[in-house]
């Protein structure tokens, strides 16, 4: 669909603002089609009344609307279908729920060779330190942004939740 427009949704900040420089740094790369137009925004709470409201009024706007959740480790149909249950039925079609295996960081793990054992943003805190040959180097949310441009797409393909994103954007 040329010119389609996609509302993503996610569950704080940092991840709005890496979706977005991931998202721009797809579309320059030619990874999806430069005339997708994107907005990216923080999701009110993965069960939140307000949340719900957000989804309905990103209805008229957008042809297609992606939620971004990370399980936390936890039971992926379990958190998907809480997440669903906020979305009234009328947009069902034009939404997709994306839930992260543990938490979004896992992608940039995985980007650069790293097997993902246990909490993402933990083990990059430990990948950091080991590149950057510094016990003190630290991996905070904050940085998660500025990583959108070290993933290395070809090496990340095989994340489920990845690919998913990629074919929400693709519409």
């Amino acid at each position: 669909m040329a010119n389609c427009k996609v509302m993503i949704f996610t569950e704080d900040t940092y991840g709005r603002d890496f979706i977005k420089e991931l998202v721009n740094r797809m579309k320059r790369l030619g990874v999806i089609d430069k005339s997708v137009k994107v907005k990216t925004t923080k999701l009110a709470g993965v069960c939140n009344t307000k949340s719900e409201r957000q989804i309905k009024a990103s209805s008229t706007s957008f042809d297609r609307i992606l939620i971004i959740v990370d399980a936390d480790g936890g039971a992926i149909d379990d958190v998907k279908s809480r997440v669903e249950s906020h979305i009234p039925n009328f947009l069902k079609s034009k939404t997709r729920t994306i839930i992260i295996k543990y938490e979004i960081e896992e992608w940039i793990l995985e980007s650069h060779g790293v097997k993902v054992k246990g909490k993402p943003s933990e083990q990059l805190n430990q990948y950091i330190k080991k590149l950057r040959g510094d016990a003190s180097a630290r991996y905070k949310k904050s940085m998660l942004p500025t990583f959108a441009n070290d993933i290395k797409f070809e090496k990340v393909m095989h994340n489920e939740s990845f690919r998913q994103l990629l074919e929400g954007l693709n519409c």
